[in-house]
């Protein structure tokens, strides 16, 4: 209005209000579709649970039967046990990942920016860490009902926790580090980075090295544990 009182016509006042024209434009997920975020981490969520009770039963179901002894025995050592409870878990898991990978995607219309290995990597440690919190929950349970106690104690939170619904910088000081100790938090921090903002190995360093570092953490406790 003060501009207009000094003669300028309407488009002359508009340019001189507004000197400087202003375009905005989403760089990631530019068409809105939240299924590109909820599909993917449900789907995350789920091996999450799958991999906890597989990891806490392969110990479990030896102690119910009472050969646990008798397994570490013909292992030959705890680290040999571990190893064949988990690696047939491991294979397996990663063709599920791969079926996930290749299909979810793809069929769903969620595009992938990201490098394929470098998603492939991610999964594999993934595994890993979520294979040695079950294996570590086993071995501190004495049966299989309190391994499946603890897997629901540790999964239950994981849908609120690690960052799905809302993101972990969000959350109280207090109730984050509850949310780090989580492998999904970390796979879905990584997973996002890949397929959504095409992020380099570099980016993933972060998310990569929480989850190997959880994975040998749970794989060590379990080995002593069973070790005593």
């Amino acid at each position: 209005k003060s501009l207009r009182k000094t003669g300028s016509s309407g488009a002359r006042a508009l340019a001189g209000y507004a000197p400087v024209r202003v375009e905005t434009f989403k760089l990631f997920n530019p068409g809105g579709n939240y299924l590109n975020y909820l599909l993917p981490g449900i789907w995350a969520m789920i091996l999450q649970q799958l991999l906890l009770a597989f990891g806490a039963l392969a110990l479990t179901s030896e102690k119910d039967e009472g050969t646990l002894g008798e397994a570490e025995a013909a292992a030959g050592s705890p680290a040999a046990l571990l190893a064949g409870k988990v690696l047939p878990y491991a294979a397996f898991f990663t063709l599920i990942f791969a079926v996930f990978d290749l299909g979810l995607f793809p069929f769903f219309s969620i595009p992938r920016y990201g490098s394929a290995w470098l998603l492939f990597c991610l999964n594999a440690l993934f595994i890993y860490a979520a294979l040695g919190l079950g294996l570590f929950v086993g071995a501190v349970s004495r049966e299989a009902m309190d391994a499946m106690k603890g897997v629901l104690l540790v999964g239950a939170p994981a849908l609120l926790l690690s960052g799905y619904i809302w993101p972990v910088s969000y959350m109280p000081f207090l109730i984050r580090p509850a949310a780090l100790c989580l492998p999904l938090t970390h796979y879905l921090e990584g997973l996002r980075r890949i397929y959504q903002y095409g992020a380099g190995p570099g980016d993933l360093a972060g998310s990569a090295g929480a989850l190997f570092a959880m994975g040998t953490i749970t794989f060590a406790a379990a080995y002593f544990l069973l070790k005593q």
